[in-house]
């Protein structure tokens, strides 16, 4: 069984596989670690095949699914099927329960512009999962914590990751550091290059991160900070709460897109204070090279998920779990959430309704998982 497999989602040629593959036989990780390619309906197929078949070739674990393949694998899992969208990076959850089939301790989600730094041993900064670590553990009056203070900014200016609330930006922060042991179960890896900002951000300043000023740190339980799926690595006992949130819905006239990951991230958070699990912040940093978007049409896909990330949170803020483990508190958060939702007259109808269909997706997600479960040695 393979320690980690390292996901990710493409529409381009995988390259960043190579790059991947060399930090891993540089740091004598080749056998720890294997790589699960999600491809889409405008993927490179033979290209990308070319690419894990060389490779394979030369020793390493790694396997690109086509649509044709992933299609062959959602045979068993036919409701599963009817919840992953084409042409969308949701589709990244197939990846996820692949790995948990395969078998593993932790999953790493990487972005296809994510690159490892030559001399920094990407994987085993990652593998600090599932294990107890004596690290800083931030808390702050406000219980809001802006990792991106953690980064040296060209030019030197305040921003904050992709998902903090806006309600919550620009507050009096009083922080205390405090070092102890935690159960890190879910670290984020931060990044040099372009910060994970969202479009807002970015049609008014172009700033780039040049340093990481700070050291590892963790949040004390009950403290947030946005959570992605762009250089994140997940114990595989968290996974049920790490789904992929469905999006590319229309609420309120807007098309709802981009936050798939800081939803899943902001729910996982949730599930982990309710297990006294914790996760850390800094290591690895990755390069991120953008690939090319419009600027204004990703801010017409965030602006509604960033109305409603204000909201999403004020609720989870709120509200107090129940269950024994991630799948348990997981579903009863989805079930929750869809309570407050059909009652909050602050949600519109076209929300509740979204809302609705996710809880739906959610609970065949975590049902798949249980199926995976079974058949596995889990």
């Amino acid at each position: 069984m393979k320690k980690a497999y390292l996901v990710f989602t493409t529409i381009n040629v995988p390259k960043i596989a190579e790059q991947f593959c060399s930090n891993f036989e540089k740091f004598g990780h080749e056998n720890d670690v294997g790589i699960i390619i999600i491809g889409d309906r405008k993927s490179p197929d033979k290209a990308s095949f070319d690419i894990c078949n060389r490779l394979q070739n030369q020793g390493f674990d790694i396997e690109y699914f086509d649509i044709e393949k992933q299609e062959r694998w959602l045979k068993d899992y036919p409701e599963f099927k009817k919840i992953i969208p084409y042409n969308s990076d949701n589709r990244r959850n197939i990846g996820f329960l692949i790995a948990l089939e395969k078998g593993c301790e932790f999953i790493i989600s990487v972005d296809d512009d994510n690159y490892p730094q030559r001399d920094i041993d990407f994987f085993k900064y990652h593998s600090i999962v599932g294990t107890k670590q004596i690290i800083p553990t931030i808390r702050t009056n406000s219980n809001w914590f802006n990792v991106c203070d953690l980064l040296e900014k060209s030019p030197n200016q305040r921003i904050y990751p992709r998902g903090y609330p806006y309600n919550k930006r620009w507050e009096d922060t009083s922080i205390t550091k405090e070092k102890k042991e935690v159960n890190v179960m879910l670290n984020q890896g931060l990044w040099f290059g372009d910060p994970d900002v969202d479009s807002i951000t970015r049609i008014n300043r172009d700033v780039k991160i040049t340093g990481f000023i700070d050291e590892q740190i963790a949040l004390e339980i009950g403290v947030w900070s946005p959570i992605n799926t762009q250089n994140t690595s997940i114990h595989v006992d968290i996974l049920p709460a790490f789904y992929f949130v469905l999006m590319n819905e229309r609420v309120d006239g807007m098309i709802i897109d981009r936050y798939g990951d800081i939803w899943a991230g902001l729910f996982t958070k949730k599930v982990m204070d309710s297990l006294n699990y914790h996760a850390s912040f800094g290591n690895p940093i990755v390069n991120h090279v953008r690939n090319k978007h419009s600027l204004f049409e990703d801010l017409k896909q965030e602006l509604g998920c960033i109305i409603y990330t204000d909201l999403l949170v004020d609720i989870l803020e709120g509200i107090e779990l129940e269950g024994k483990n991630a799948l348990e508190l997981y579903a009863n958060l989805s079930d929750q959430l869809l309570q407050h939702v059909s009652t909050d007259k602050r949600f519109s109808g076209d929300f509740r309704s979204y809302l609705r269909k996710l809880n739906h997706a959610q609970m065949v997600w975590l049902e798949t998982i249980e199926d995976i479960k079974s058949c596995s040695h889990f």
